[in-house]
């Protein structure tokens, strides 16, 4: 996936990734992540900042203006608009942002990027700080400036250091928000709150196997088997 996606989008082998996903709406703060990554591309010249979601395209507001102001960076902010590919887009990131500035729950791009071994700079909105543990950086909502230190520290890292804390992530996820864990903890929760004389025995049976040999926390996050290399994605 990593050398595809960089192919498709006529980037050098060896270019540093950032990847916003997310729907065009409010509470995602797309304003402050323009802000912070192009203060990110001001500092590395190798960087390119891909955007991917339902109206995230270069002719949308606030993206429209962000490119008017910063036309010197139009050629390293690709916006992709909405997506089928993303496990395959996320799978090719050296980091994920999440910048939401309110609204979250469990934020799934974060949990994504995890399950794909990719580090991740997110926003303390919702249960982020719970989802993503010690597998990235959690960083003050609307703040650019702390947005931008936070991408730029990690990606001044050592290439091993990277790589493992994208392997912490994704052995974070697949510890505690696999789908099985997730059906377990749910069975514990409410079968003693259900009255005695009803047989529960079904559910508390579940074959998770029919999930697939790769269970998931939800249908949008795999848990893919070899760190940064989802089957079949470069095809």
């Amino acid at each position: 996936a990593r050398a595809a996606v960089r192919a498709e989008l006529g980037l050098p082998a060896d270019a540093l990734l950032v990847g916003r996903f997310g729907r065009n709406a409010a509470m995602k703060d797309h304003p402050t992540g323009l802000a912070a990554l192009a203060e990110v591309c001001a500092q590395r010249p190798e960087v390119h900042c891909l955007w991917a979601g339902t109206g995230l395209t270069a002719d949308e507001e606030p993206f429209a203006g962000f490119l008017r102001g910063h036309p010197e960076l139009a050629a390293r902010f690709h916006f992709l608009g909405e997506r089928r590919d993303l496990p395959r887009l996320t799978a090719a990131l050296d980091l994920a942002l999440s910048c939401s500035a309110f609204g979250e729950g469990f934020p799934n791009v974060v949990g994504e990027a995890m399950a794909c071994a990719v580090p991740v700079v997110a926003t303390d909105v919702g249960d982020s700080a719970w989802v993503l543990g010690d597998a990235g950086r959690v960083v003050p909502a609307g703040d650019a400036a702390v947005i931008a230190r936070a991408c730029l520290d990690l990606l001044a890292e050592p290439a091993e250091r990277l790589r493992a804390l994208g392997a912490a992530g994704r052995e974070r996820i697949a510890a505690h928000f696999d789908i099985g864990h997730i059906l377990e903890d749910y069975t514990h929760l409410l079968l003693p709150a259900c009255d005695d004389t009803r047989d529960f025995s079904g559910l508390a049976a579940v074959d998770v196997s029919s999930f697939g040999e790769t269970p998931s926390i939800f249908p949008s996050i795999e848990i893919w088997p070899t760190a940064n290399s989802p089957p079949d994605l470069d095809s």
